[in-house]
């Protein structure tokens, strides 16, 4: 039987990301432009689809945590939890980082893809 506690924690770290996707989201589609001062970005709408992208992947996987830490085998799923909540905050992360921060695209990245991977590894370890 899954501990009050345990679906607490997995609860917790699958509510985060979904709470930063939703703002994330809102703040792409509101106040994304205002902080892009590169007009030919702008026009290109790039930032904003990097943006909906990184808040569907904490939405998506959010919720998958969440479903996650309910489920009677949570202990099993700890690893699988870790690889989701730390791949999907560097990946979308990064992504909010890269479109606000645009100078500092050499250091972040790299970040991105290795953000994927680690998400890839916690569906992989869902077949395990």
């Amino acid at each position: 039987m899954l501990s009050s506690t345990a679906f607490k924690i997995g609860a917790a770290y699958g509510c985060v990301p979904c709470f930063i996707g939703v703002a994330s989201g809102a703040f792409g589609a509101h106040g994304l432009q205002k902080r892009i001062t590169d007009q030919n970005i702008i026009k290109t709408d790039c930032p904003y689809k990097a943006f909906v992208t990184g808040s569907q992947y904490m939405l998506l996987h959010g919720i998958t945590i969440v479903a996650l830490s309910a489920h009677p085998r949570f202990g099993k799923s700890a690893a699988t939890i870790g690889l989701f909540s730390i791949g999907t905050a560097l990946f979308s992360g990064s992504i909010f980082a890269l479109t606000t921060l645009p100078q500092f695209k050499k250091v972040l990245g790299p970040i991105t893809p290795i953000g994927g991977l680690l998400i890839l590894g916690g569906w992989a370890s869902l077949l395990v």
